[in-house]
């Protein structure tokens, strides 16, 4: 356990300033060097779709800022005449907004050190494993669980027995702030990979919890979801003026299609911005009506609470200081678990050498 929460927190320290690495080793992905009007959202898609064959976006991202790319992703479509999924070599493409070109491509997770790969499977890694499935995921949950018992037995061996951790090396004052410090990105590590099954049901004894939208399809039928009439363009346009009635005056800096579920999502404004993050807007792929909201700074206590874990987890709900904080908790945390290993293979080589003496006597 101590092996696989040193591998999440060492990666999880890195994916605190993964807009600044990843760009720092890929600045063509980011980066462009024409100035003017930009294309309309959906222009990009219709562009990148008509570009690479077999390609469907599902995802895009809006430019950060004047000189800055938009990123899309996409799945492979179905091909009726072979009924096959297309063959992709790229899923994630970076296009400059002012002239529609592709200035960048990569494939998402793929192994492993090269400069355009390195972020993406380090978030994997941290994420998964890269394990297939839910096999990893479910992994890491429970390395988030092991986690939040050690921080909370940390803290009682500390404040009630007055002791602090000896055996690694830990004073009373350090087991107390280290504890402290590491408990709450633990506890939103299992938001993050238990939200359904463990965080929210605990977070509802106290204070009710809404389910995600998720959550709610996933209760529904393929019957219900219906068809999909509507295009990006027909999405966005309606997004925009159901935003515009709700006070939501920053505009659209995210939107994707949900294949599974059939309906759009749009985010309103740009991605991972400090605090408790974007108001989001969800319709029905089929007629456009609103299947559901999400405003993060609204709701019961719950809620609240709720939302505030992607902030704190990513290390975006203060900007530099809580990216920061991300970075040295996720390094304390990879250094105490080193030692913990170091410890328990001394003692075993120590037992091992015993018993081989004891056998030598005897």
């Amino acid at each position: 356990m101590a092996f696989l929460l040193a591998i999440a927190a060492f990666t999880g320290s890195i994916q605190a300033f993964y807009y600044e690495i990843d760009e720092w080793l890929n600045p063509d992905f980011y980066q462009t060097n024409t100035s003017g009007p930009l294309l309309p959202a959906t222009e990009l898609i219709d562009r990148l779709e008509s570009t690479v064959p077999g390609a469907e976006v599902w995802y895009q991202q809006a430019p950060a800022a004047t000189g800055r790319s938009s990123m899309l992703a996409v799945s492979p479509s179905w091909d009726e005449k072979n009924q096959q999924y297309a063959q992709l070599e790229n899923n994630y493409f970076y296009m400059d907004p002012v002239s529609g070109e592709i200035i960048g491509a990569r494939m998402w997770g793929k192994c492993c050190f090269e400069a355009e790969n390195l972020l993406n499977y380090l978030y994997e890694l941290h994420h998964s494993l890269t394990l297939p499935g839910n096999i990893g995921f479910s992994i890491m949950g429970i390395v988030a669980c092991a986690w939040t018992l050690a921080c909370l037995t940390m803290l009682y061996s500390a404040i009630i027995n007055k002791k602090g951790l000896p055996s690694i090396g830990l004073s009373l004052p350090t087991t107390v702030l280290l504890a402290i410090l590491m408990l709450p990105v633990a506890v939103s590590s299992i938001a993050m990979n238990f939200s359904q099954q463990l965080f929210k049901p605990v977070v509802s004894l106290f204070s009710p919890v809404a389910a995600s939208i998720y959550e709610q399809y996933g209760e529904h039928t393929i019957a219900d979801y219906g068809k999909r009439k509507l295009s990006y363009q027909d999405a966005y346009q309606m997004a925009t003026q159901l935003g515009q009635q709700r006070g939501w005056t920053q505009p659209i800096g995210e939107l994707f299609y949900s294949h599974s579920y059939n309906f759009y999502g749009m985010a309103f404004g740009l991605r991972d911005p400090a605090g408790m993050g974007n108001n989001w807007l969800y319709l029905s792929a089929e007629n456009g009506a609103v299947v559901g909201e999400k405003t993060p700074t609204a709701g019961s206590a719950g809620d609240l609470f709720y939302y505030a874990q992607l902030p704190l987890h990513s290390g975006r709900s203060h900007g530099f200081i809580s990216q920061l904080f991300i970075f040295i908790v996720g390094l304390i945390t990879t250094g105490l678990s080193i030692m913990v290993i170091i410890k328990v293979m001394n003692k075993a080589v120590w037992q091992k050498q015993a018993i081989n003496t004891h056998k030598a006597k005897t």
